[in-house]
């Protein structure tokens, strides 16, 4: 089993969502297209990987996250997510 963490992933699935102007306000570093995304999965799975986070800036931006303060960690996230 592998755990597949790409963040923003570029599909038509946000228009249909209505969430364009969230996905807009994204750094484009966090976004990976759908055909990267799956085969970086697939990659991962098939090398026995139990996680993976294709883009650098999505790992890193996770680490931050975990060693975070909350009072700084979660007004980021809003920002991004709003």
């Amino acid at each position: 089993m592998t755990v597949l963490c790409p963040g923003a992933v570029a599909t038509e699935f946000t228009v249909t969502a209505g969430v364009t102007q969230t996905v807009q306000r994204l750094p484009r570093a966090l976004e990976i297209g759908a055909e990267e995304c799956a085969r970086a999965g697939l990659d991962a799975l098939e090398h026995g990987r139990r996680t993976v986070m294709p883009r650098r800036a999505v790992r890193l931006l996770a680490a931050f996250g975990a060693h975070a303060p909350r009072a700084l960690w979660l007004p980021l996230c809003r920002r991004l997510m709003a």
